[in-house]
């Protein structure tokens, strides 16, 4: 019992001044804190907030009233910054990364691939984007753009490929990290791949090198950590009390091939998102097709697999983050992170037959979450 009372005290919780600018308050603010008071929620700097729990989260229309109605709500409707600890959003789109970008501090934001990183770099160009090469968009960082970038007036915004976070922080200085806040995006994703990129396990050894108040790992689809020091991080949640049901349609065969290509049929004008972590089937489905329709097929995936995706092979999102063809497939690398401002079908595969292309139910929320359009999913399947 005195363990049990001895790291409930450890633990470090937020307040809401952890989570408003109180000295910079808009108009805005002030409406939202005011109706938020008349619901019977107590707000002042001091009082500790554990989650969003009462908070009219999600999709209110027909539900909430004043402000908060007719709207699918974000973080920004309420936050000013992104709370610390381990952060379980439960569900993807509500505007996490952009949140802590707009935030008025200094911050470095990790993500587990570049096609990530990158891409909200692009939509930001006051951040600075920490990786490898994209091809044809950017070369590798230098540590001398690093340092310049450092050097500027204004809030930081670093968004890192978690491979160079250690770079990034040598040139930072260990003393100079209670100046940052580390927020680790997407931290499910590190934690399924830490089997096959060791590396990724240093990133939480990172994280434990800044001050409490200032890091958190966020995520919509939360699982428990083994270090035992994490235990000790407060948890925030958030609560969605409006939550759109989503329509989904099943199907079990043992052809998967065929019946993909009946489902692409099947929506002979409307694009089509198809996620399916196998590039080799991919190229099964697409071979299998009629020729005019061939030419309507992209394959997005990392420029690791360029040769297996052939000339079908798209490194990025189209304009204004709409997908690059009618019928576009996609692999893991796109299945977390990015925002896609396009309506389309989203066809998601497990496939059983490899571990590799079998698919969690978190994964599977993960892949919805990726259209970033109210009623952008036309039919999931």
């Amino acid at each position: 019992m005195e363990e049990d009372t001895q790291q409930h005290y450890d633990i470090t919780y937020n307040t809401f001044a952890d989570i408003i600018d109180w000295n910079d308050l808009t108009e805005k603010d002030y409406k939202i804190i005011q109706e938020l008071q008349e619901s019977g929620i107590n707000i002042t700097p001091d009082t500790v907030i554990e989650d969003l729990s009462g908070f009219p989260v999600g999709e209110s229309s027909n539900i909430a009233e004043g402000i908060f109605a007719n709207k699918r709500h974000l973080l920004s409707d309420y936050l000013t910054k992104m709370p610390h600890g381990i952060i379980d959003k439960k569900i993807p789109g509500i505007g996490a990364t952009t949140l802590e970008i707009n935030s008025k501090r200094n911050s470095i934001i990790v993500f587990p691939t570049k096609a990530l990183a990158y891409g909200k770099h692009s939509k930001h160009p006051n951040t600075l984007y920490v990786g490898s090469e994209i091809k044809g968009e950017s070369k590798k960082v230098t540590n001398q753009q690093i340092q310049e970038y450092l050097t500027k007036d204004g809030h930081k915004k670093l968004l890192v490929v978690a491979d160079s976070l250690g770079r990034l922080l040598d040139l930072i200085g260990k003393e100079n990290l209670k100046d940052y806040f580390l927020m680790v995006d997407e931290i499910d994703v590190l934690q399924t791949d830490n089997n096959f990129r060791p590396q990724l396990e240093k990133v939480i050894d990172y994280y434990l090198m800044f001050p409490r108040k200032n890091r958190s790992l966020v995520t919509a689809t939360m699982k428990d950590f083994n270090n035992p020091l994490l235990k000790r991080e407060c948890k925030f949640s958030i609560t969605w009390t409006y939550n759109a049901r989503r329509n989904v349609r099943l199907l079990h065969t043992n052809n998967i091939t065929q019946t993909v290509i009946e489902e692409v049929i099947s929506h002979s004008k409307d694009k089509i998102f198809i996620a399916y972590n196998s590039i080799l089937q991919i190229q099964n489905i697409i071979s299998t097709l009629d020729e005019e329709t061939r030419k309507e097929c992209a394959i997005l995936c990392s420029e690791a697999s360029v040769k297996e995706a052939g000339e079908y092979f798209v490194p990025k999102l189209g304009d204004n983050d709409t997908l690059p063809a009618r019928i576009n497939f996609a692999t893991c690398c796109y299945f977390t992170g990015i925002d896609i401002q396009d309506s389309y079908h989203l066809i998601t595969v497990s496939d059983v037959r490899r571990s590799h292309s079998m698919l969690t139910l978190d994964r599977m929320t993960q892949i919805h979450g990726r259209c970033r359009i109210d009623n952008g999913i036309l039919s999931e399947t």
